[in-house]
């Protein structure tokens, strides 16, 4: 009875953080968050400075390729994506371990800002219920562009203008498709790889190939993302 308690005491704590985050996250651009402390605790390197670059500042083809790689369904789910979640279960049972997370873009965002990295069940749900109120309370186009500000795109580095700085001493819009599908490709494992060492992997090279293909294909004007970004795919 007392631990029941004491969970649904945890339980509306954490969706009322979660809410006020997401309301602060509407116009605020947070200087830290999670994932960010717990790299510093883990390394002992204080990291590369975030550089928040808007929507309309990074290239269009990069932003529709990631929706295309990352979360077909960006446009239609309310931050989490059943199909994609059933899926996951169906893979993480066969192999007998988490090899897939199901994660949709607005997650991948929780996970960052919020919670943590470790592949816990705990916080699969953890991260599901805080997507849910992130997509009730901002816009589409605001949780893409907190997603690419935020997503960890090296040691120490987050956000693609630190990566387009870190890796290729340039801005984002400065890329070319090489150096976008090359940052594409090692958004799973920046830890581990770099856009020189990715092609030691088989998953993270097939990544890139198809991230080329689609970067290549996809041909959209260069302007700031639509509200309804059911347009721009």
């Amino acid at each position: 009875m007392a631990a029941g308690i004491a969970l649904a005491g945890f339980q509306l704590l954490y969706l009322a953080g979660v809410a006020i985050a997401a309301v602060r996250l509407r116009e605020h651009n947070p200087a830290d968050f999670s994932l960010a402390m717990i790299r510093r605790r883990q390394t002992g390197h204080p990291g590369e400075p975030l550089r928040h670059v808007t929507l309309d500042q990074i290239p269009m083809r990069l932003l529709h390729t990631l929706i295309l790689i990352e979360d077909p369904r960006f446009a239609d789910h309310r931050g989490f994506d059943t199909q994609s979640i059933r899926y996951a279960i169906e893979l993480n049972s066969r192999h007998g371990r988490i090899v897939y997370g199901g994660s949709t873009i607005t997650q991948q965002l929780a996970r960052t800002i919020l919670l943590f990295p470790r592949q816990l069940y705990v916080r699969k749900v953890l991260e599901v219920q805080a997507a849910i109120i992130l997509d009730a309370v901002l816009p589409k186009e605001r949780v893409l562009e907190l997603y690419v500000n935020y997503a960890e795109w090296g040691p120490g580095v987050h956000g693609i203008g630190a990566a387009a700085h870190y890796h290729y001493a340039a801005m984002p819009a400065e890329l070319d498709d090489v150096r976008l599908a090359g940052l594409i490709a090692i958004m799973p494992s920046p830890l581990r790889y770099c856009p020189e060492t990715f092609h030691e992997s088989p998953m993270l090279a097939a990544r890139h190939r198809l991230a080329l293909e689609l970067l290549d294909g996809v041909d959209v004007p260069q302007n700031r993302i639509r509200v309804d970004i059911r347009r721009t795919l």
